[in-house]
């Protein structure tokens, strides 16, 4: 059996809460839908985004506040208008963490 790396061995405190904030806001459907939708579009209006994702506006907004709140996803006005992209800082490592989590999902359904 092939030993693995322990993948929070140089990591401090602080950026295993980090990891488990991250995690934390990607556990839900939509939330994790809302961001898989924002990788493959990079910004979207709110409506767009919402047709995207089928949910309600109002459940769709409460999980848009927790991932701008999170510092996943960033929102944009244009006049009424709002555009929501992935956050810019932390886009790169949110395509990871997201393509890493889907790619897991999608081998251990195949079991």
């Amino acid at each position: 059996m092939r030993e693995r790396s322990d993948p929070c061995r140089n990591c401090d405190a602080a950026s295993r809460s980090a990891a488990a904030e991250m995690l934390r806001l990607l556990a839900h459907p939509l939330r994790l839908k809302i961001v898989a939708r924002l990788a493959q579009t990079g910004e979207c209006a709110a409506g767009a985004l919402l047709e995207g994702v089928d949910a309600s506006q109002s459940a769709c907004s409460q999980h848009l506040a927790a991932l701008r709140t999170g510092g996943l996803v960033c929102c944009r006005r244009e006049g009424t208008r709002r555009h929501y992209s992935l956050a810019f800082t932390r886009e790169t490592e949110i395509r990871t963490v997201l393509q890493a989590i889907l790619e897991w999902a999608q081998e251990s359904g195949a079991d």
